[in-house]
């Protein structure tokens, strides 16, 4: 469970953003059920998004409805304000990362002001959240809806970087990792979530993603995840953070 507090209550932490070795931690006992410490946050995700990267550094994100859309733009954002919440992170993949503090816009506050008029109207019962690299996720509406829920720009006190989901990205506690969208790019509203499902990986994957309930696949048990996702939480790990250095060398 997230932890809310004002932005600018607590002076906030660095995190060490640099290292990527996940290294399981013996005092596991307060963790969900199959998941391991890790005491770093590395760059993580799909193989096939190891050397994919955002290319536009706003945080602009357009907003989509069935006949409407807008863009929000956050250097003219005059109607949200800024939360700060300390909060876990889970990945399907067995690793979590503990009192992470992010700061951002809480999703619920950007939807009643921004966004509620219109999905009401369409009577929309998805989010789906697309990012610049081309990895999207889609989430019910009443599990995006939760306090926790947050469109963040920055971890542990600073903006973040490209290995955290720069220039702003989702962050949904409750749900695995792949739940959480970086790079985030996009905001579509939906009635019915035909998108789900259409990753090759799609029966790794499961349409709500809740932590409490182990939903880490809709096709597979649970245990049996773990199983086959742990081994490759190594090398995956190395693929992205190796990625991501030569990807800021081509930069200068």
């Amino acid at each position: 469970m997230a932890r809310l507090t004002k932005a600018g209550d607590s002076k906030l932490a660095d995190n060490n953003l640099n290292r990527s070795t996940i290294l399981p931690h013996p005092n596991c006992m307060s963790l969900p059920p199959g998941q391991h410490l890790s005491d770093t946050m590395p760059r993580f995700g799909m193989p096939a998004f190891a050397n994919r990267f955002p290319t536009e550094f706003s945080g602009d994100i357009s907003v989509q409805f069935t006949e409407t859309s807008f863009q929000f733009v956050q250097e003219q954002n005059t109607q949200l304000e800024m939360t700060e919440q300390t909060s876990d992170f889970h990945c399907v993949t067995t690793w979590s990362c503990t009192n992470l503090k992010w700061k951002g816009y809480r999703f619920v506050d950007f939807y009643e002001k921004l966004c509620k008029e219109e999905s009401e109207k369409m009577n929309a019962r998805f989010v789906l959240f697309k990012g610049q690299d081309g990895y999207y996720n889609s989430m019910w509406l009443e599990d995006a809806l939760a306090k926790d829920v947050m469109l963040a720009t920055h971890l542990n006190g600073k903006r973040l970087n490209i290995a955290h989901g720069a220039p702003i990205r989702l962050v949904a506690p409750a749900h695995y990792g792949y739940k959480s969208v970086k790079h985030l790019a996009q905001i579509i509203f939906l009635r019915n979530n035909v998108t789900f499902g259409k990753f090759p990986e799609n029966r790794m994957t499961h349409e709500r993603g809740r932590v409490a309930q182990e939903e880490r696949s809709r096709g597979i048990p649970a245990k049996l995840c773990r199983l086959l996702y742990r081994p490759t939480i190594k090398k995956a790990a190395k693929e992205h953070a190796k990625a991501l250095q030569l990807h800021l060398r081509s930069k200068g």
